[in-house]
């Protein structure tokens, strides 16, 4: 349905999965904006929201990236994909440089094809100060229960693997969020 696929703003911009971030910024103008619904997506595994204002305003070395993940039902995933960009381009998202969806392209890289996530990108993950605080400034404005905890995971980790392809350990910091039985959560 076209009405699925709204302009959000003239600053956001989408990108592919495959370019990096001074593609993005070169290759797309503020005023490229498409806000798609990532479980209508079957041909790109992510969407992102990009600003380059934002991003920029966050300096530290990119190798030293990671990001906090929450893990959402698919049948909310679009709601708070949108919700999330309405509060990434308000500038809302302390800390947060840049953002990605899964979509409904299905990954070898997960366990569970019932959820979807969000990535919110911030750093440096050696920064376990700064890192918490973006999290915990997060949970304030992003409402979000799951199982535990929200987990963050450094660029690095996610090179080595998930879970899903063997991985022990797939997380650097955690943060405790409200349990609600999954039944609740529908």
């Amino acid at each position: 349905m076209e009405e699925e696929n709204q302009i959000l703003s003239e600053e956001l911009v989408t990108a592919k999965e495959d370019e990096s971030d001074s593609e993005k910024s070169d290759t797309n103008t503020e005023s490229e904006i498409i806000m798609l619904n990532p479980t209508k997506e079957y041909e790109r595994p992510f969407l992102y929201a990009f600003i380059p204002s934002i991003s920029r305003s966050y300096k530290y070395d990119i190798s030293l990236s990671g990001k906090w993940m929450m893990f959402f039902a698919k049948n909310i995933l679009d709601e708070k994909w949108k919700m999330c960009c309405d509060l990434y381009k308000a500038r809302k998202l302390t800390g947060i440089a840049q953002m990605k969806v899964s979509t409904s392209v299905r990954s070898p890289r997960t366990t569970d094809h019932a959820n979807g996530v969000i990535i919110f990108y911030c750093g440096p993950a050696n920064d376990e100060e700064a890192v918490m605080a973006y999290g915990k400034k997060l949970l304030e404005v992003v409402p979000y229960t799951g199982n535990r905890y929200m987990y963050y995971k450094s660029d690095e980790q996610t090179y080595e693997g998930t879970r899903a392809t063997g991985q022990k350990k797939n997380h650097l910091y955690k943060i405790s969020v409200p349990v609600v039985p999954e039944s609740w959560r529908k």
